[in-house]
Protein backbone atom coordinates (compact mmCIF):
# COMPACT_ATOMS: atom_id res chain seq x y z
CA UNK A 1 0.00 0.00 0.00
CA UNK A 2 1.16 3.61 -0.51
CA UNK A 3 1.07 5.88 2.53
CA UNK A 4 1.67 10.01 2.22
CA UNK A 5 -0.17 13.28 1.62
CA UNK A 6 2.70 15.36 0.38
CA UNK A 7 4.90 15.55 -2.50
CA UNK A 8 7.75 14.14 -1.25
CA UNK A 9 7.05 11.17 2.08
CA UNK A 10 9.40 8.87 2.84
CA UNK A 11 9.39 5.79 5.39
CA UNK A 12 12.14 4.92 7.53
CA UNK A 13 11.52 2.53 9.81
CA UNK A 14 8.33 0.20 10.94
CA UNK A 15 7.31 -2.04 13.54
CA UNK A 16 4.80 -4.20 14.70
CA UNK A 17 2.15 -3.74 17.41
CA UNK A 18 -0.43 -7.20 17.09
CA UNK A 19 -1.97 -7.07 20.35
CA UNK A 20 -3.05 -3.74 20.29
CA UNK A 21 -4.74 -1.41 17.14
CA UNK A 22 -3.25 -0.16 15.18
CA UNK A 23 -1.26 -3.12 14.42
CA UNK A 24 1.55 -1.17 12.41
CA UNK A 25 3.40 2.31 13.23
CA UNK A 26 5.56 3.44 10.22
CA UNK A 27 7.91 6.38 10.75
CA UNK A 28 8.81 8.74 8.16
CA UNK A 29 9.28 12.06 6.75
CA UNK A 30 6.66 14.28 4.84
CA UNK A 31 6.57 17.53 3.34
CA UNK A 32 4.05 19.82 4.54
CA UNK A 33 1.87 21.63 2.28
CA UNK A 34 1.73 24.75 3.48
CA UNK A 35 5.81 25.45 4.22
CA UNK A 36 7.12 23.05 1.77
CA UNK A 37 9.04 21.99 4.95
CA UNK A 38 9.89 18.65 6.27
CA UNK A 39 7.99 17.33 8.87
CA UNK A 40 8.08 13.91 10.96
CA UNK A 41 5.45 11.55 10.19
CA UNK A 42 3.95 8.37 11.90
CA UNK A 43 1.28 6.16 10.59
CA UNK A 44 -1.46 3.76 12.07
CA UNK A 45 -1.49 1.35 10.03
CA UNK A 46 -4.11 -2.02 10.82
CA UNK A 47 -3.93 -5.53 9.96
CA UNK A 48 -5.35 -5.31 6.81
CA UNK A 49 -2.86 -2.09 5.39
CA UNK A 50 -5.50 0.29 5.95
CA UNK A 51 -4.72 3.84 7.44
CA UNK A 52 -6.06 4.31 10.42
CA UNK A 53 -4.43 7.66 11.40
CA UNK A 54 -1.76 10.48 10.56
CA UNK A 55 0.21 12.71 12.51
CA UNK A 56 2.60 15.24 10.98
CA UNK A 57 4.64 16.29 13.66
CA UNK A 58 7.17 19.90 13.53
CA UNK A 59 9.79 20.51 16.46
CA UNK A 60 9.10 24.38 17.57
CA UNK A 61 10.24 26.59 14.77
CA UNK A 62 12.83 23.91 13.20
CA UNK A 63 12.56 24.09 9.34
CA UNK A 64 13.22 20.02 8.92
CA UNK A 65 12.55 16.75 10.64
CA UNK A 66 13.04 13.44 10.11
CA UNK A 67 12.46 10.54 12.24
CA UNK A 68 14.70 7.49 11.74
CA UNK A 69 13.42 5.11 14.46
CA UNK A 70 10.80 4.58 16.41
CA UNK A 71 11.00 2.33 19.45
CA UNK A 72 7.64 0.71 21.77
CA UNK A 73 7.97 1.67 24.93
CA UNK A 74 6.90 -0.88 27.73
CA UNK A 75 4.41 1.75 29.28
CA UNK A 76 2.93 2.47 26.52
CA UNK A 77 3.51 4.90 23.71
CA UNK A 78 6.48 4.88 21.79
CA UNK A 79 10.09 7.04 21.79
CA UNK A 80 11.59 8.27 18.16
CA UNK A 81 15.16 9.30 17.45
CA UNK A 82 15.88 11.34 14.78
CA UNK A 83 17.08 15.11 13.49
CA UNK A 84 15.55 18.68 12.85
CA UNK A 85 17.64 21.53 11.01
CA UNK A 86 18.04 25.04 12.70
CA UNK A 87 19.62 27.23 10.45
CA UNK A 88 22.28 24.80 8.46
CA UNK A 89 22.68 22.74 11.20
CA UNK A 90 21.01 19.58 12.38
CA UNK A 91 20.62 18.40 16.08
CA UNK A 92 19.53 15.12 17.29
CA UNK A 93 16.18 15.01 18.01
CA UNK A 94 14.20 12.55 21.05
CA UNK A 95 10.73 12.66 20.71
CA UNK A 96 7.99 11.04 23.23
CA UNK A 97 4.43 10.07 21.08
CA UNK A 98 1.42 8.45 23.09
CA UNK A 99 -0.20 5.58 21.30
CA UNK A 100 -2.52 7.49 18.96
CA UNK A 101 1.24 8.92 17.45
CA UNK A 102 0.36 12.40 19.24
CA UNK A 103 3.23 14.31 20.35
CA UNK A 104 3.56 13.92 23.99
CA UNK A 105 7.41 15.26 24.91
CA UNK A 106 10.30 16.58 22.48
CA UNK A 107 13.83 17.27 23.16
CA UNK A 108 16.81 18.11 21.07
CA UNK A 109 20.98 17.75 21.41
CA UNK A 110 23.14 19.44 19.66
CA UNK A 111 26.52 21.98 19.82
CA UNK A 112 27.96 23.91 16.96
CA UNK A 113 27.80 21.47 14.43
CA UNK A 114 25.54 18.67 13.09
CA UNK A 115 23.89 15.76 15.16
CA UNK A 116 21.95 13.08 14.43
CA UNK A 117 20.28 10.40 16.15
CA UNK A 118 19.51 7.07 14.18
CA UNK A 119 18.73 4.85 17.28
CA UNK A 120 16.56 4.84 20.30
CA UNK A 121 15.94 2.19 23.11
CA UNK A 122 14.61 2.04 26.50
CA UNK A 123 16.98 1.25 28.72
CA UNK A 124 17.43 1.50 33.25
CA UNK A 125 16.74 4.55 34.26
CA UNK A 126 16.10 6.43 30.63
CA UNK A 127 17.08 6.04 27.43
CA UNK A 128 20.17 4.65 25.32
CA UNK A 129 20.68 6.58 21.64
CA UNK A 130 23.02 5.84 18.77
CA UNK A 131 24.14 7.74 15.94
CA UNK A 132 26.22 10.58 14.41
CA UNK A 133 27.82 13.41 15.41
CA UNK A 134 30.40 16.04 13.63
CA UNK A 135 33.81 16.68 14.47
CA UNK A 136 34.96 19.48 12.46
CA UNK A 137 35.12 18.38 9.08
CA UNK A 138 34.43 14.85 9.79
CA UNK A 139 31.40 12.30 11.74
CA UNK A 140 32.14 10.46 14.75
CA UNK A 141 29.89 7.56 15.96
CA UNK A 142 27.58 8.91 18.80
CA UNK A 143 25.84 6.97 22.09
CA UNK A 144 23.98 8.91 24.26
CA UNK A 145 22.11 8.03 27.59
CA UNK A 146 18.84 10.29 28.04
CA UNK A 147 16.99 10.57 31.30
CA UNK A 148 13.58 9.57 31.96
CA UNK A 149 12.45 13.19 31.86
CA UNK A 150 14.79 13.95 28.72
CA UNK A 151 17.75 15.38 30.37
CA UNK A 152 21.15 14.02 28.83
CA UNK A 153 22.77 11.75 30.95
CA UNK A 154 26.04 11.19 29.73
CA UNK A 155 27.29 11.61 25.67
CA UNK A 156 30.55 9.78 23.81
CA UNK A 157 31.98 9.54 20.38
CA UNK A 158 34.08 7.07 19.08
CA UNK A 159 36.18 8.10 15.76
CA UNK A 160 39.29 8.11 14.07
CA UNK A 161 40.66 10.43 11.02
CA UNK A 162 37.83 9.32 8.63
CA UNK A 163 33.69 9.16 9.14
CA UNK A 164 32.15 6.83 11.50
CA UNK A 165 28.22 6.21 12.39
CA UNK A 166 26.28 4.56 14.70
CA UNK A 167 22.81 2.54 14.14
CA UNK A 168 22.62 0.14 17.15
CA UNK A 169 22.74 0.30 20.69
CA UNK A 170 22.44 -2.30 23.39
CA UNK A 171 22.62 -2.20 27.24
CA UNK A 172 24.39 -4.98 28.26
CA UNK A 173 25.97 -6.25 32.04
CA UNK A 174 28.45 -3.81 32.70
CA UNK A 175 28.20 -1.23 30.24
CA UNK A 176 26.90 -1.14 26.93
CA UNK A 177 27.55 -2.14 23.21
CA UNK A 178 27.21 0.11 20.28
CA UNK A 179 27.42 -0.76 16.55
CA UNK A 180 27.80 0.96 12.54
CA UNK A 181 30.21 1.74 10.74
CA UNK A 182 33.72 2.86 10.36
CA UNK A 183 35.98 4.56 7.32
CA UNK A 184 39.29 5.20 9.83
CA UNK A 185 39.49 1.58 11.02
CA UNK A 186 39.46 -2.34 9.32
CA UNK A 187 40.52 -4.04 6.07
CA UNK A 188 39.22 -1.48 3.30
CA UNK A 189 36.54 1.39 2.68
CA UNK A 190 33.71 1.35 5.15
CA UNK A 191 33.68 -1.15 7.98
CA UNK A 192 31.06 -3.22 9.72
CA UNK A 193 31.75 -1.59 13.37
CA UNK A 194 31.38 -2.72 17.17
CA UNK A 195 32.72 -1.07 20.40
CA UNK A 196 32.09 -2.20 23.70
CA UNK A 197 32.27 0.36 26.85
CA UNK A 198 31.62 0.08 30.51
CA UNK A 199 28.73 2.05 32.19
CA UNK A 200 31.03 4.93 32.37
CA UNK A 201 31.12 4.90 28.53
CA UNK A 202 35.10 3.87 28.68
CA UNK A 203 36.39 1.67 25.96
CA UNK A 204 36.51 -1.78 26.85
CA UNK A 205 37.40 -3.01 22.74
CA UNK A 206 36.34 -2.27 19.23
CA UNK A 207 36.10 -4.27 16.31
CA UNK A 208 35.70 -4.47 12.86
CA UNK A 209 34.41 -6.60 10.33
CA UNK A 210 34.72 -6.79 6.59
CA UNK A 211 36.85 -6.69 3.77
CA UNK A 212 38.36 -4.30 1.00
CA UNK A 213 35.25 -3.09 -0.33
CA UNK A 214 32.36 -1.02 1.77
CA UNK A 215 30.97 -3.17 4.21
CA UNK A 216 28.25 -1.50 6.48
CA UNK A 217 26.15 -2.19 9.97
CA UNK A 218 22.18 -0.74 9.33
CA UNK A 219 20.70 -1.83 12.55
CA UNK A 220 20.52 -4.50 15.36
CA UNK A 221 18.09 -6.01 17.73
CA UNK A 222 18.50 -7.57 20.79
CA UNK A 223 18.23 -11.60 20.43
CA UNK A 224 15.75 -13.83 22.72
CA UNK A 225 19.20 -14.99 24.61
CA UNK A 226 20.02 -11.44 25.10
CA UNK A 227 23.09 -11.28 22.93
CA UNK A 228 23.21 -8.06 19.98
CA UNK A 229 22.28 -9.14 16.38
CA UNK A 230 23.68 -6.98 13.68
CA UNK A 231 22.34 -6.49 10.11
CA UNK A 232 23.94 -4.22 7.22
CA UNK A 233 25.67 -5.74 3.98
CA UNK A 234 28.52 -6.47 2.82
CA UNK A 235 30.24 -6.22 -0.70
CA UNK A 236 33.52 -7.56 0.16
CA UNK A 237 32.11 -11.01 0.72
CA UNK A 238 29.26 -13.39 -0.71
CA UNK A 239 28.26 -13.76 -4.45
CA UNK A 240 28.89 -10.32 -6.02
CA UNK A 241 27.51 -6.92 -5.59
CA UNK A 242 25.59 -6.47 -1.94
CA UNK A 243 24.97 -9.15 0.40
CA UNK A 244 23.05 -9.19 3.74
CA UNK A 245 25.50 -9.31 6.28
CA UNK A 246 24.03 -10.69 9.33
CA UNK A 247 26.39 -10.64 12.79
CA UNK A 248 25.52 -12.74 15.93
CA UNK A 249 27.68 -10.91 18.81
CA UNK A 250 28.80 -12.85 22.51
CA UNK A 251 27.38 -9.90 24.71
CA UNK A 252 29.70 -11.59 27.36
CA UNK A 253 32.98 -11.42 25.22
CA UNK A 254 36.31 -9.86 26.67
CA UNK A 255 39.21 -9.56 24.48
Amino acid sequence: NLYGEGPNDNGQYVIESPEQTPNYIALGQSNNLNTSDSDICIIGINSNGLEQWVRNIQYGNSVNEQGNYIFRLSGGGYIVAGTKQINHWYDLLMMKVNNDGTQSSSWSFGGSYNEVGNFAQEVSGGYIVAGTKQISHWYDLLMMKVNNDGTQSSSWSFGGSYNEVGNFAQEVSGGYIVSGSTESYGQGLYDAWVVKTNDDGEEIYNHTFGGSLDDEALGGVKSINGDPVIVGYTKSFGNGGEDILLIVLDQDYQP
